[in-house]
């Protein structure tokens, strides 16, 4: 298998909305080394999701839910998480002041 070692994701979404970070490509593996979730505005909250082969959002998928974040603060989230072809992890933030970012390595 090749290794590729690179920034997975990056997205600063609307309010409010449940939106696809990332997506694992088919015939491939990925391992997250870190998300990354960065408020540039007042505190809110977020929310993070991970959907097996991008099945239809569901509870059992949060791996975060309504998490509060400071002001101007930086989170690291999932750090060593594996995912496999197919799986998505999706995000929220409730006043669009968050923005994410996915380091990784995909496995082809």
């Amino acid at each position: 298998m090749a290794d590729t070692y690179k920034i997975l994701a990056q997205l600063k979404p609307g309010a409010n909305v449940l939106t696809d970070l990332y997506t694992v490509p088919a015939a491939t593996v990925t391992i997250v080394s870190m998300l990354t979730v960065c408020n540039q505005g007042a505190a809110t909250a977020y929310t993070i999701k991970a959907a097996v082969a991008g099945e239809a959002d569901a509870t059992k998928q949060a791996t975060a839910s309504l998490k509060a974040i400071a002001a101007n603060a930086t989170i690291n989230e999932i750090v060593g998480a594996t995912l496999g072809a197919t799986d998505v992890l999706r995000v929220l933030n409730i006043v669009a002041t968050c923005s994410f970012t996915l380091f990784g390595v995909e496995k082809t």
